[in-house]
Parts: C-alpha cells; sequence; structure tokens
C-alpha cells in the first residue's frame, strides 16, 4: 500500500480465530467509537467522541459499566459504580474547583467533599439524603455545624481571630445558647424562644 493510499469505512470490525467480534470502529450519528469485547461477548471498554467531549466506560465480566471518565465544557468527571449498577463515587473537577460525593448501597449520597475559592467544605447525611454534620475552612476560620432530622442547624462551633464561638439553636433554629471566648473573659448567654436575652455572664474561675 503506497503512501498515499486510504481506508475509508463507517465501521471496522476485527475477529479473533474464532469469528468472534473483539475490536470494533464505528462512526455514527453521535461521533466515533472504539469498543474493545471479551471472550464472552462483553463489552469491556468503550471510548467515544461525542458532542459534549470524550467519553471512557469501563465493564466488569458480566458486561456491566462499573467507571465512568468524562471531559466536557464543564470539567473532567469520574464516576465510579458498584456490581449492582448503583452510583458509588463521584469525582468532578469544575470551575468551582474538585469535588468528591460517595454514595451508599441504595444510590444515595453520604459524604460531599468540595474545594473552592472561598474554602474547602465537608458535609455528611444521613439515610434519606438530608445534611447532618457540615466541616468548613473559610477565610475567617474553620465551623462545624450539626442539623437535626429536619435539616435544622443546632450546634454550631467556630473558631474565628478573635476567638472561639459555640452556639446552640432550638426546634425552630432560634438561637437560645452561646458560649464564646472573643474578649478578656468568656461569655455564657441564655435566650428565649423569640429570641431576646435571658443574659449574659462572664464565666468565673471555680475557687
Amino acid at each position: 500500500m503506497g503512501a498515499n493510499d486510504e481506508i475509508r469505512a463507517k465501521r471496522i470490525v476485527l475477529e479473533d480465530d474464532n469469528g468472534r467480534i473483539r475490536v470494533e470502529l464505528a462512526v455514527s450519528k453521535e461521533g466515533p467509537g472504539l469498543t474493545l469485547i471479551d471472550d464472552d461477548g462483553n463489552q469491556r471498554a468503550t471510548l467515544a467522541l461525542g458532542k459534549d467531549g470524550p467519553l471512557l466506560n469501563l465493564g466488569d465480566e458480566r458486561g456491566k459499566g462499573i467507571a465512568s471518565l468524562s471531559v466536557t465544557g464543564g470539567g473532567l468527571g469520574l464516576s465510579l459504580y458498584d456490581r449492582e449498577g448503583k452510583l458509588r463515587a463521584d469525582f468532578a473537577v469544575t470551575g468551582d474547583g474538585p469535588r468528591l460525593d460517595l454514595y451508599d448501597k441504595a444510590g444515595k449520597g453520604l459524604v460531599s467533599l468540595s474545594v473552592a475559592e472561598g474554602g474547602l467544605g465537608l458535609s455528611l447525611y444521613d439515610p434519606n439524603g438530608k445534611p447532618r454534620t457540615g466541616l468548613a475552612l473559610v477565610p475567617d476560620g474553620p465551623f462545624l455545624s450539626f442539623y437535626d432530622e429536619h435539616e435544622v442547624e443546632r450546634v454550631m462551633l467556630t473558631l474565628a481571630a478573635d476567638g472561639p464561638r459555640l452556639d446552640f439553636t432550638d426546634a425552630e433554629g432560634v438561637q437560645r445558647s452561646t458560649l464564646n471566648v472573643t474578649g478578656a473573659e468568656p461569655l455564657f448567654g441564655l435566650y428565649k424562644p423569640d429570641g431576646t436575652a435571658l443574659g449574659n455572664a462572664p464565666k468565673k474561675d471555680a475557687t
């Protein structure tokens, strides 16, 4: 075949010695794609280029997808699945920054870790998908939050430049108690359901 010769086709298939299709290179309306097939006829790897960008899919011995890597205009994404086809881990890098999400067997998100321009954050969710714990680090300092089953923030621990602070709220999200060390002495405050103060007093050392 000369240097200027070409082979033009919309589909090229490679077979093994037993006549089984092992490699398929094809061009469809969605774009070009390369598929690798095992001895049992299961697709184990697919590389495609669609309108949104390149996509790589990997399958197990049953041909079920277990990993997917994609690159689009919005960024990069890696998704991992269990043997039941449930999404268990999702990693993405977008314009906002990297993010990692972990899921349970039911496909519900349990853990989310993200890094953005304003700082980083870690969120923990219950089996119902509701946030229960949040940990973040922002320019003002770290803070830790706990939520009830109704997604109301009930406990907040913060550490700012002027000192640490601990706040408690009721089921309505109204602040009911606070303890902070932001001055010469630590202060403890109690509040009514309407948010008005019952009193604030410095914490005295035991004698």
